[in-house]
Order: C-alpha cells, then structure tokens, then sequence
C-alpha cells in the first residue's frame, strides 16, 4: 500500500503503485519497531549504541570484548527465529567456536489469512538489480490438498537466476505458507537448481506438492497447471 485516502462515507480507499486496491471500513497500520536499551546501564561497560541499537559484527560480538548482543536490540531483523538462531551463533561463540551470523535467507512469514511467506529475493529485487530471472506459479486452486480443505486462495512463486537454474527466492500466500517456505529456504541456501526439486517426488495428495507444480512452471511443464 503506498497511500490511503478517507472518503465521503469514512470509508478508507487504499492504493498501491499500480493503482487503486480497494475500499475499506478500517485499516490497521503497523509503524513498525526500534530498538531500546537506553535505560539498561550499558554505557557503564563502555557498550556503544546508536538511539537504542547496539552495533555487533557478524559473530554477534559488541565494541566492548567479551559482551554480545543478540535480537531486537541490534535491530538486525526483529524476528523470533533470527533472534534465536543470533543466541546460538554468540554461545558458540563464547564457547570458543567461529561462528558466523547471516541475514540473507531468513525466512520472512506473515501470520494472517491468507498467511504469507517469503524467502530470498523477491522479483522486484531481482529486476532491481538487473538479474536475469525465470519465474514459475502454481496456484492453490489446481491443488488437490487444497481443494479438499476448501481452502484454494493463493499461489506458489519460485524465482531462478535463468542462465544457471539457481533458485533466488520463493514466494507463497495460502494454506499453511509459512510452513512450506522452509523447502525453499533449504533451496535457496543451498543454491539448488529449480530442477532438483522436480526430480523429489512430493506425496499427492500435500500442499507441497504445489512447489514441485511451481518448479516444474519454470519450464512451463506443469501438469496441473491453471
């Protein structure tokens, strides 16, 4: 949404870039978050910060030698997983291992209906940076799974970098999303070609399947198609 106008009625009629989206009773608007540790005393080890943010390298480490910081606080990502996975990287740590954090694959996923999940780059990313990309769709509504649970909304995204079939990024909204961003994920980080994940045979009837449906549109060879 790039802007939203009150009408005559106190209705609300929202826009994206492309034009209008919709009218609307109400809006929820979220004006997002920033960290804060202003009030914990860390300037008294000599810990810098930035209006709240407390800067770590990629090894979770502060300015100050033997303090870490980990989650919202570094304002790095502001989500649970990645909050989590920055305890783990500054334990190791700590424990005398080289371990270090990275940002670029997290999965990003939105819990509402429909839920939403994303993972790599997105195609406007990809476009943004003059990538030369193949993009495959599967939508929900060709899914046996999905019609059984009468639930049909949404689709399968998977984009591939079009000269090696490496998969960039993958983008889902429907029926359990943000659970199947994660075969994805693994792809994406494991800069798989799209082609692999045809060649894995996905149980009929899952919502998985669809990934498999989404992958195989990249060529244009889905079977089930829509």
């Amino acid at each position: 949404v790039s802007r939203i106008e009150k009408i005559d009625d106190g209705s609300l009629k929202a826009f994206t870039e492309e034009g209008e989206l919709g009218v609307f009773d109400k809006v929820l608007l979220s004006v997002g978050r920033r960290p804060c540790s202003e009030d914990c005393g860390i300037e008294n080890a000599g810990i810098s910060h930035d209006r709240g943010r407390i800067p770590v390298d990629d090894r979770m480490r502060t300015n100050v030698p033997g303090f870490y910081a980990i989650g919202d606080v570094c304002g790095n990502s502001f989500l649970a997983h990645s909050a989590s996975q920055e305890g783990i990287i500054a334990a190791e740590n700590i424990s005398g291992a080289e371990k270090k954090m990275s940002y670029k694959n997290i999965p990003r996923c939105v819990y509402t209906s429909l839920e939403i999940a994303a993972s790599g780059i997105t195609e406007k990313e990809a476009k943004s940076a003059s990538l030369d990309v193949s993009v495959g769709r599967f939508s929900f509504r060709a899914c046996g799974k999905a019609v059984i649970e009468n639930n049909v909304q949404g689709l399968v995204k998977i984009i591939c970098d079009k000269s090696t079939g490496t998969v960039l990024g993958a983008a889902l909204s429907g029926p359990s999303a943000t659970e199947m961003i994660h075969e994805l994920a693994l792809a994406i980080e494991r800069k798989m070609h799209y082609r692999e994940i045809i060649e894995l045979i996905h149980a009929h009837p899952t919502l998985s399947e669809s990934i498999k449906e989404a992958a195989e549109a990249v060529d244009n060879l889905s079977i089930h198609g829509v």
